[in-house]
């Protein structure tokens, strides 16, 4: 397990052995556990923070989730928090059944 803090004070888990489904667009999606021992699943996207547009595109995709986070739609989930570890952009979403 390998453990990040993230924006909102909390410390998250995940593991970078258990990835859940096919790598996406933007990165890679690994299950993960919340500070009270929830599961979650942690959405890890790298990037070039020293770059303008990729410090665009992370903030984009957080925004992007952010919006998402405020629809009641059963098949999107909400953002929980955002980390960063290196030059990688962790999302912490609700682990779907």
């Amino acid at each position: 397990m390998r453990s990040f803090d993230g924006e909102s004070g909390a410390r998250w888990s995940y593991d970078p052995s258990a990835q859940i489904g096919d790598r996406g667009g933007f990165g890679l999606v690994f299950g993960g556990t919340g500070p009270t021992g929830q599961e979650v699943a942690v959405k890890r996207v790298p990037l070039r923070w020293d770059v303008e547009s990729e410090r665009r595109r992370r903030e984009r995709e957080v925004e992007i989730d952010q919006v998402l986070a405020t629809t009641s739609a059963k098949h999107v989930m909400g953002l929980l928090d955002v980390g960063r570890v290196g030059d990688d952009l962790m999302l912490v979403m609700p682990r779907a059944d």
